[in-house]
């Protein structure tokens, strides 16, 4: 079926966001607003809002966002920077929080209910060639591209009855939702991982246990065992009896800084990977990989950076006032067939190699620092970038250094914890190849409901 097509203005309008003065902001306070910036591709990013206090919010209740809320940013870029593109579409998700929306922040108003489905305009607003339309209609510069309320309205836009939009809808959020399970399922997973090696490694639970002689929950009596029911003296303080001290350097084969290459491929620069960057850590995660560019690198520098299952890759430049360097990201498998080609990470990065043995212990480690605020003291300033100290940080980081036997039974814990995280990801990369195939088709008029339904269920 294909549709006769009418302006989106059909069937909504735009409010913009409050206009708040620059003097209005404060560090944190009673209300939290959202800019442009906050706005992203799909979601809002809540990391790094603005704030006011209840004084400048009194009498701002329109411009409360609530479930459902379909945003867009209303400034941005051009062509030139994909990232943060002008008409950035994004949906406001049950448990969200309340926040204001700041001036440039769009929010589709719809006209009457039930003429069209609010999440048929979502999806339709996300299409590449809607964002194309919207950029390719602003004003301003490259760099500073604008958008109205007019030029939005004006979006072409299948003239749908509500029951299609909505039938259309459904499918495509099912997928959003099976990618939302599989993100909110991973951050459940790592809380569990992170938990585990609290209890284990910095609590000492079960030495504690040991010690009164009584059992500790959760564990079965062969690895409870395992654990020693003393303590004693060392450089950090009290430990399990019999365990070391080392440094953090003692636990990897090998490390090196990562690498950058070129645009396009050379005489020199021969072979195409793709290269990970702090920024695409998150990303990589959830299965959203787009954003990791493709470079072309020598031969002989891929050979000793190519990143293998186990790896850990540890953002070494970069940062901001509120956030340190130190991110960290565990290469798997599932993620390597994911990104398809060799993979490096970036020049702003580092690659640690641990001992296998070792390998869950030092990523939750690392993880754990960095989540606590502890590679602040790794940490300088130069010309404005803050720099990870590497070598300073493998030869002082301290931390206790497990029995083998314990070792062997924490990864035995935590191995389907990552590899279940690993797998959504994986999962998460398909579902969002095929809702991007998909999502024209649908919107479009393209393909029968059946046929989508048909390979949707295949794929779920």
């Amino acid at each position: 079926m294909t549709y006769n097509y009418t302006s989106l203005g059909k069937f909504i309008s735009v409010q913009g966001g409050y206009a708040f003065k620059s003097k209005e902001f404060k560090e944190s306070s009673a209300f939290p607003v959202i800019k442009i910036k906050n706005v992203r591709f799909g979601t809002v990013d809540y990391s790094d809002t603005a704030y006011v206090d209840e004084n400048t919010a009194n009498g701002l209740e329109r411009f409360l966002t609530k479930n459902g809320d379909i945003l867009i940013s209303m400034t941005g870029s051009g062509f030139n920077a994909p990232q943060s593109l002008v008409g950035r579409v994004a949906r406001v998700s049950d448990g969200d929080p309340e926040v204001l929306i700041n001036q440039r922040v769009g929010r589709i108003i719809f006209s009457k209910e039930h003429r069209i489905h609010p999440d048929f305009v979502f999806y339709l607003l996300s299409l590449p060639d809607t964002i194309h339309y919207l950029v390719a209609n602003s004003t301003g510069s490259a760099n500073q591209a604008n958008i109205n309320s007019a030029t939005i309205c004006s979006v072409p836009c299948p003239d749908i009855s509500y029951d299609e939009s909505k039938r259309i809808a459904k499918i495509l959020r099912s997928l959003d939702d099976k990618i939302a399970n599989n993100i909110a399922m991973n951050q459940t997973l790592e809380k569990i991982a992170q938990r585990i090696f609290k209890s284990w490694f910095i609590d000492f639970d079960p030495v504690k246990a040991n010690a009164e002689g009584v059992p500790f929950n959760g564990l079965s009596p062969e690895i409870q065992a395992l654990f020693p029911s003393e303590f004693e003296e060392s450089e950090l303080g009290m430990i399990p009896k019999g365990w070391n001290v080392g440094s953090f350097g003692e636990l990897l084969d090998f490390h090196i800084g990562g690498d950058w290459g070129k645009e396009s491929s050379d005489l020199k620069h021969t072979e195409i990977v793709r290269i990970i960057r702090g920024t695409d850590f998150y990303n990589a995660q959830i299965g959203e990989d787009s954003s990791i560019p493709c470079r072309y690198v020598e031969k002989k520098k891929l050979s000793k950076r190519q990143l293998a299952d186990g790896d850990i890759v540890i953002e070494v430049s970069g940062g901001s006032p509120t956030q340190p360097t130190g991110r960290v990201l565990k290469i798997s498998e599932a993620l390597l067939t994911q990104l398809q080609i060799p993979v490096e990470p970036a020049s702003f990065c580092r690659l640690f190699r641990p001992k296998p043995v070792v390998s869950h212990y030092a990523y939750i480690h690392l993880k754990n620092l960095y989540e606590n605020g502890g590679t602040w003291k790794y940490q300088n300033q130069s010309t404005g970038i803050a720099n990870f100290q590497t070598t300073y940080f493998l030869e002082t980081e301290k931390l206790v250094l497990p029995d083998g036997h314990v070792l062997e039974s924490f990864n035995t814990a935590i191995e389907p914890l990552l590899k279940r995280i690993a797998e959504n990801g994986h999962q998460n990369a398909s579902l969002r190849r095929i809702k991007d195939r998909l999502l024209p088709h649908l919107i479009m008029g393209k393909i029968q409901l059946s046929d989508a339904k048909k390979e949707l269920k295949e794929a779920v």
